[in-house]
């Protein structure tokens, strides 16, 4: 994945958001969430599919379950270090376990979500993330090269 999308420089117009998750009801309830705005989103079950789809397409943002089959959210971020734009990732999580956030911070993850989800939580948390995402590519694009 080392470069991918390095010819893609111009500034990207729409939120793309990968969902990675084991539960279809996250799949529906985000579905349900999107559908109210012109975002995109992305879908993966496992981190397997999600780090295919990363390998196909530039996505600014990531929400992912901390326990996934094939790891945790942990391989995905040092997976994603390679990528020229590496998206923000947000992890969801049950309320009791906010802790991680320290830990997610740390490791250069984005925020965490916490369960129950409620939508402008969702919306909030993932908007900011992009936008984040957003202006660092546009400065890593408009760099002089060296």
């Amino acid at each position: 994945m080392n470069g991918a999308f390095e010819e893609a420089v111009e500034s990207p117009r729409v939120v793309t958001v990968l969902l990675v998750s084991p539960e279809e009801r996250d799949h529906r309830y985000f579905n349900s969430v999107f559908a109210r705005t012109n975002w995109r989103l992305r879908r993966a079950y496992t981190i397997e599919e999600a780090l295919e789809l990363l390998a196909r397409e530039p996505i600014g943002v990531i929400v992912a379950e901390e326990r996934l089959a094939g790891g945790s959210w942990r391989r995905m971020l040092r997976a994603m270090a390679d990528l020229a734009f590496p998206p923000k990732i947000v992890l969801a999580v049950p309320a009791a376990e906010l802790e991680l956030a320290a830990e997610l911070l740390e490791g250069g993850g984005w925020d965490v979500l916490a369960r129950p989800f409620e939508a402008h939580e969702i919306i909030e948390c993932v908007s900011a993330a992009w936008l984040s995402w957003k202006a660092e590519r546009e400065r890593l694009v408009a760099r002089p090269a060296r």
